[in-house]
């Protein structure tokens, strides 16, 4: 069988793409709060890794873009002086350029809530399947392959790693401290000292 791979065009730049990004990143400058790395892991711990912090605030920039044509509209329709037509157009803005945050931290909130869920299963399959024979590793690759979910995903990558060659212990440790699971974190450390 022959696999084709397709790439995502990546958009064409264009003239006012350095004014777009300079604009995001003022947006999301002033909407968040942190380095660009503690974004970064903001991002992945809400499921949401595919997403660069740049194309975040591309997003962000446009959720304000059009909650403050929402506000002007708004505005218009009700007939306001100047001074609370500009406030309503801010408060639209505000709510624009917070509303991605407020999707990361509610994405945040529901993985953790599934990784709790997925913990003790985890932990009672690798009991399993080390009680059957497996060493740790091929245990952790037969879970992989079998289980699907978070952890699953996040031992996955791990163990990819792992095959390539770096040591497991040190993977599985880096890997506890990216979780955004407590639950999780504590299998990866105990998973990684045995």
């Amino acid at each position: 069988a022959t696999v084709i791979a397709v790439r995502a065009a990546r958009p064409a730049s264009s003239a006012w793409s350095p004014l777009v990004g300079a604009v995001s990143r003022g947006v999301g400058t002033l909407a968040e709060a942190g380095q660009t790395e503690q974004f970064e892991q903001r991002l992945r711990h809400a499921g949401l890794g595919h997403l660069t912090v740049e194309d975040y605030r591309r997003r962000q920039l446009a959720s304000a873009a059009v909650a403050a044509l929402g506000g002007v509209v708004l505005a218009g329709l009700l007939r306001v002086g100047a001074g609370l037509g500009l406030m309503i157009v801010g408060a639209a803005i505000f709510f624009g350029a917070t509303r991605w945050r407020a999707k990361v931290d509610r994405l945040t909130e529901q993985r953790r809530a599934v990784m709790q869920a997925e913990a003790h299963v985890v932990c009672q399959l690798l009991a399993i399947y080390l009680r059957t024979g497996d060493t740790p590793m091929s245990a952790l690759e037969r879970l992989c392959g079998r289980a699907d979910g978070v952890i699953p995903a996040e031992l996955s990558g791990a163990t990819a790693v792992i095959r390539r060659g770096r040591p497991a212990p040190e993977i599985l440790d880096r890997l506890a401290g990216e979780t955004t699971e407590p639950a999780a974190a504590r299998l990866y450390r105990t998973y990684a000292a045995g």
